[in-house]
């Protein structure tokens, strides 16, 4: 009986170093989904900066539409 009296101590012990090993592993991994979240919204906007040349609205399109709006009235001028 005094063994088991001498483990329960160090089971409680362990039990609270568990739960702080989990936060930290928990912390890691959700600092680590944050950082992945954050380059991929950084490269999806840098793909859209690319292919809409700049602040077209609907993806580009308003910017391909006006250059050939332009040659069609330069054409009938």
């Amino acid at each position: 009986m005094a063994v088991a009296t001498c483990l329960r101590p160090i089971a409680r012990r362990n039990k609270a170093y568990r739960g702080q090993i989990k936060a930290q592993i928990f912390e890691s991994l959700a600092v680590a989904l944050v950082a992945i979240a954050s380059k991929a919204g950084e490269a999806l906007t840098k793909v859209k900066l690319e292919a809409g040349g700049g602040a077209g609205g609907g993806g580009g399109g308003g910017a391909g539409g006006g250059g050939d709006n332009e040659k069609a009235g330069s054409g009938s001028d």
